[in-house]
Order: structure tokens, then sequence, then C-alpha cells
């Protein structure tokens, strides 16, 4: 297991999220897998997201993988919330 540092790591702790368990974060591309744990989300979801483009993703053999940057830019993304009530 490798300690996970750099940007995707520092856009991912400003935003509140835990991440553990995740190796390799500094390759290129992720597997479904790590890329769910970085985000805090289902496999299911990233596979949504990869079908309808909000990842970027590439085939290696019959894996699918999701790049580092679209990962980083979806973290890095303007997420609305909701308001506290008035």
């Amino acid at each position: 297991m490798y300690e996970m540092r750099g940007p995707l790591y520092a856009a991912l702790t400003r935003l509140g999220v835990q991440v553990r368990g995740v190796t390799r974060m500094d390759a290129l591309l992720l597997s479904k897998k790590q890329a769910a744990s970085a985000l805090g989300i289902s496999i299911r979801s990233i596979e949504y997201m990869l079908a309808n483009g909000r990842l970027e993703g590439r085939r290696l053999g019959r894996r699918r993988l999701v790049t580092r940057r679209s990962v980083e830019r979806l973290a890095r993304a303007d997420v609305p919330t909701m308001s506290p009530p008035r």
C-alpha cells in the first residue's frame, strides 16, 4: 500500500473526504474501485459517470480505468449544496 499524496489528496481533504485504502494515487489511471474510494461514492456511480461522460476512462485489456485528471476535476467541481433554512 502506498501513501496518498499530491494535489488530489489535498483537494479531497479540503472537501472533507476521508481517503483510506487507496493505492497508487500518483498513477495516471485509477481502477474504478480506487476512484470510488477516493471520491467516497460507489463503484456503480463511477460506472454511471463513465457512461454519461462526467469521468474520462480508458480501456486497458478488459479493464476500464478512470483518468486521475477527471477524478481531480470532479473533486474540485462546485457542487450545489442546500442552504441553511432562514
